[in-house]
């Protein structure tokens, strides 16, 4: 049994060793489109805020809820362990981030609006289905989110600062496309993130769940692979 172990270690690596592509590298712009929902502690707090506006002025007031847009700058690089099997690690600068709550009231409205950046860091298993002359493949792995700065939330002209409180974890899902021009090529990808937990804040020492943070990140780049194009 250990010998039959060993020749099959021996062969996964040489089967690696002859079909393995090298490393690669390259990076990203796009967009990250939210779908965010909310925290426990911030559904409490929009509750709260209509119950005190309809003490105000009679009327129960509606609230409409919309997720922003972030700027998402990647650097990333990776590993082709075969010719269609490869590890990749990002560094995803998920830059502004931003939902919006809107209080309205006989035609009368006000805004609520809470926002943050982040850098998430995301370890993907990539295959690619097909590689000539276009590149196709799917990509999927976990991330852990990491706050850049403090949360900001603004209405009427003013604005507070909350200290987010501990990383984030979840999982990316998506597609992915390239085509060979000069020495790399063009890269893009569109994916799905889902954060395991909620983003949380504290204040005056009392941790509060703000955002459910849902997204999907488009992006393009380019990308030079020291093994093939």
């Amino acid at each position: 049994m250990k010998r039959l172990f060993a020749v099959l270690v021996i062969l996964v690596m040489v089967s690696a060793a002859v079909y393995s592509a090298g490393p690669f590298f390259g990076a990203k712009l796009g967009v990250g489109i939210g779908f965010h929902g909310n925290g426990k502690d911030m559904d409490d707090s929009i509750d709260l805020l209509k119950a005190t506006i309809s003490q105000q002025v009679g009327i129960t007031p509606s609230v409409d809820e919309a997720s922003g847009a972030a700027f998402v700058l990647s650097p990333y690089g990776g590993y082709y362990i075969t010719d269609k099997l490869a590890v990749q690690g990002e560094f995803n600068f998920m830059i502004g981030q931003k939902k919006t709550w809107k209080f309205s009231v006989l035609g009368n409205s006000s805004e609520l609006t809470g926002s943050y950046s982040s850098l998430d860091i995301p370890v993907l298993v990539k295959y690619e289905f097909f590689t000539q002359p276009a590149l196709f493949g799917a990509l999927a792995g976990p991330y852990i989110s990491i706050p850049l700065g403090d949360a900001k939330l603004s209405a009427g002209g003013e604005s507070m600062d909350l200290k987010l409180d501990g990383v984030t974890a979840g999982i990316a899902v998506g597609l992915y496309g390239g085509y060979p021009i000069g020495p790399g090529r063009i890269i893009g990808d569109i994916r799905f993130i889902l954060d395991f937990n909620p983003v949380k804040a504290k204040e005056s020492g009392v941790t509060m769940e703000l955002l459910k943070r849902r997204g999907l990140n488009i992006t393009a780049g380019y990308e030079i692979s020291l093994g093939k194009k």
